[in-house]
């Protein structure tokens, strides 16, 4: 299968070229030369031409409001991709960083003009992204689109290889923004860890239980892998016929990373979190390791640190720690603090 994409506007190749019909040809008749083929099986449009959420914009969207251009505008770019499949240079379409609202639709506007139908949505969706899971994969069951789940191991994060504060040389996380896009961050190491934690009990890579995992959703999910080398590639490769049965996948949404990366709760879980922000610094932390030994995994984020506990007795762990913790912070009487001291209900 050979799928490629149309950037929308900001990208770095058109600049705010968006889905003009000039535009989707010349970019179409482009891939088809860079390809060396004569035809591209799955052509997306790689997100809305209109502002949506995607990329970690939740807080800061404001939904469009003028639908008649909208509407009009996916007529317009209906009628030029329909051209390019009855000339035989596309079989099939799908979107990317779509929304609900946006795949129906372009669904309804290609049913009353005659246009191609989209055929797949190619979102972000893995262990530790799963906005797909809500009015997405509705719309998708529904009306039979298939989800093209891109970053299924979350820039690498799911790998593991980032635990304990680790930057391997040449990984995405060295070489890049240092935050994967604004994936690493303390919370999501805290709920990679529990999964990793998981995937072991279960005496399965957290690799493969990641990618597994997308053939017990109630929905179709074709993971997208990416792979920086052919070692990585091959050992993804490997956990092709596993499997994950229903009593693990009953686990893994049990651990509900939502309620695992909380701040404000310690009680008696199987992990104990305590999210201290930026009044850990580097001799609290130290301090911290020596009190807690070999009980306390400490994984460096910036600009957080999470403390991720696991012990046969976490209430014992979970007062100790708080407590501790509440000291260490706390400036001395006679003088200023140099940095806000950490509240007692981020302890």
């Amino acid at each position: 299968v050979v799928a490629t994409k149309i950037a929308g506007p900001g990208n770095v190749l058109r600049g705010e070229t968006g889905f003009d019909p000039a535009a989707l040809r010349q970019a179409c008749e482009a891939s088809l030369r860079r390809l060396r083929t004569d035809r591209i099986d799955l052509w997306q449009l790689h997100w809305p031409e209109r502002d949506h959420y995607h990329f970690r914009r939740n807080w800061t969207y404001a939904p469009p409001t003028d639908r008649g251009a909208v509407l009009a505008r996916m007529d317009e770019v209906l009628g030029t991709l329909a051209r390019l499949a009855e000339e035989g240079k596309v079989r099939a379409f799908g979107l990317s960083n779509e929304t609900a609202w946006g795949t129906l639709r372009w669904l309804d506007r290609a049913a009353a003009t005659g246009g191609p139908r989209m055929e797949a949505v190619q979102n972000e969706y893995s262990l530790l992204c799963r906005l797909w899971d809500t009015d997405m994969a509705e719309a998708a069951a529904m009306e039979q689109v298939t989800l093209l789940a891109f970053s299924p191991l979350a820039a690498g994060l799911l790998t593991g290889k980032y635990a304990d504060g680790a930057r391997p040389e040449g990984s995405r996380l060295a070489v890049g923004d240092g935050r994967l896009g604004g994936r690493y961050t303390a919370r999501a190491l805290v709920a990679e860890a529990a999964y990793r934690a998981l995937a072991a009990e279960a005496g399965m890579d957290p690799v493969h239980m990641a990618l597994a995992w997308h053939r017990t959703r109630p929905f179709d999910s074709i993971p997208l892998l990416g792979a920086t080398t052919a070692g990585q590639l091959a050992h993804a490769l490997k956990g092709l016929d596993v499997a994950v049965p229903p009593d693990l996948a009953a686990r893994i949404d049990a651990l509900d990373p939502v309620d695992l990366s909380r701040s404000d709760v310690v009680d008696t879980a199987d992990v104990v979190i305590a999210s201290l922000g930026a009044a850990l610094n580097s001799p609290l932390a130290g301090a911290i390791r020596a009190f807690a030994g070999r009980r306390l995994l400490i994984a460096a984020a910036t600009p957080d640190i999470e403390l991720l506990g696991a012990t046969q007795s976490p209430d014992a762990l979970a007062h100790a720690v708080t407590q501790r913790l509440r000291e260490l912070s706390a400036p001395p009487p006679s003088a200023a603090p140099s940095q806000p001291g950490l509240p007692a209900e981020n302890a």
